[in-house]
């Protein structure tokens, strides 16, 4: 089955998504059907395609001065965005279209790059198809940050930039077998304190070594005010499952 990206908007009650027993509605969007209206509170993740306004996933979000923009390690200034990372943002409805409210930079790693297997890796995560990324530079042995989507086998890089701090990071949905370590892609994590539960969305902050990931910090859940979210565009691949 062939691996596909899509957008998909997902509408929802004022109730917490694990509360919808229907199931979100939903629509998918492809690059010769965009979508556009929606409602205010409006949940967004995707990679950031242009500047003006911030394109991303088909949408136009203004950028007032009230926007707060900040990466898993703290605040930046606007000037901190770049076309290829991917953002989780939250935006309200507005007269013209959407103003964000709140910016966030997803790195999916930040840790050093190294080969593996014929194709480069950071913090032993395999970086699928990543030479557009590089764009013909040879990083290798350097710490970078890595922006891009989760797809089977790995991440797919949409922007690989400098490392903004000395600490690595991963991110994505924790994965775990029975009674086996918790995992995001291949990369074990270890930490003192207990671990978010399987199909949870992490960020964890610490040191990478050959066998897996020291946490020193692990943040759970991509936002912060879910209450006031009434619908969620989000960007990633689809792929084949068993159930």
């Amino acid at each position: 089955m062939k691996t596909t990206r899509r957008t998909a908007l997902f509408l929802m009650g004022s109730s917490a998504l694990s509360a919808c027993t229907t199931g979100p509605q939903f629509v998918t969007r492809s690059d010769s059907d965009p979508f556009e209206g929606g409602i205010g509170g409006t949940g967004i993740v995707g990679t950031l395609n242009g500047f003006g306004s911030l394109l991303v996933n088909g949408l136009t979000i203004e950028l007032p001065d009230t926007m707060r923009v900040r990466t898993p390690y703290g605040r930046v200034g606007v000037d901190g965005l770049a076309t290829g990372q991917v953002l989780t943002m939250v935006a309200n409805r507005s007269a013209s279209g959407y103003a964000a409210r709140d910016v966030v930079i997803d790195y999916a790693v930040v840790g050093r790059l190294a080969p593996s297997g014929g194709q480069p890796s950071a913090n032993a995560l395999p970086l699928r198809a990543a030479g557009a990324a590089l764009a013909g530079h040879d990083l290798r042995g350097t710490r970078v940050a890595v922006s891009g989507v989760w797809a089977p086998g790995g991440v797919r890089p949409s922007l690989i930039e400098p490392a903004p701090d000395a600490r690595d990071l991963i991110a994505g949905t924790v994965l775990r077998a029975g009674d086996g370590p918790a995992q995001i892609g291949n990369v074990e994590l270890r930490a003192s304190g207990t671990l978010p539960e399987a199909g949870s969305y992490a960020i964890a902050l610490g040191q990478a070594d050959q066998g897996g990931f020291d946490a020193t910090e692990v943040r759970e859940g991509r936002f912060t005010e879910l209450s006031s979210i009434e619908q969620l565009s989000v960007d990633g691949y689809l792929e084949p499952s068993a159930s």
